[in-house]
């Protein structure tokens, strides 16, 4: 399974590794093909990052989500359904956390969205996805079923150290 985290771009005046899409690609690079795109250090517009998707064809997608993104991902998100329908998209960082269930309903090309830490959560939800599909055991997991919007509780930890180094 390939997955592929995105750091949208956005207007900046400062570079800063996406230290979060680092530490989740470190929990989860034994079980997957993971790559992290940061779209403001490579310089990478909108046109290209559609482009990048459609030749790598990921089997997910998971964005970095600042509020400030909203209208980028929106976009991004209808494209890559348009393109590649079978890919799931799934969003995290801090706005899903502060509104987790409202990205679902605002961006209905969204699949999943994650509350929370999701470094444990996301190796629960890659298990679930390829061996079943009931993903009420994920933590902080916000999907849609029975075209109802269930938002887990997320799972907080005292000792972040536990997840490692970032992977870049």
């Amino acid at each position: 399974m390939k997955v592929l985290l995105i750091k949208p771009p956005n207007i900046s005046d400062h570079i800063q590794p996406p230290l979060g899409l680092g530490y989740l690609a470190n929990s989860i690079r034994n079980l997957v093909d993971v790559e992290i795109l940061d779209c403001l250090k490579e310089n990478i517009n909108f046109s290209k990052l559609i482009s990048f998707i459609e030749k790598s064809r990921p089997d997910i997608v998971g964005f970095q989500f600042y509020t400030y993104d909203f209208n980028f991902i929106k976009l991004a998100s209808d494209e890559i359904k348009r393109l590649l329908p079978k890919t799931i998209i799934i969003a995290g960082g801090p706005h899903p956390s502060a509104c987790g269930r409202s990205i679902l309903e605002e961006i209905p090309e969204i699949d999943f969205a994650f509350v929370g830490e999701a470094e444990r959560s996301m190796q629960v939800f890659l298990s679930v996805l390829s061996n079943g599909r009931d993903f009420s055991a994920v933590k902080g997991l916000v999907f849609r079923k029975n075209e109802k919007i269930i938002s887990n509780p997320p799972e907080f930890y005292e000792n972040l150290d536990e997840f490692g180094f970032p992977a870049w």
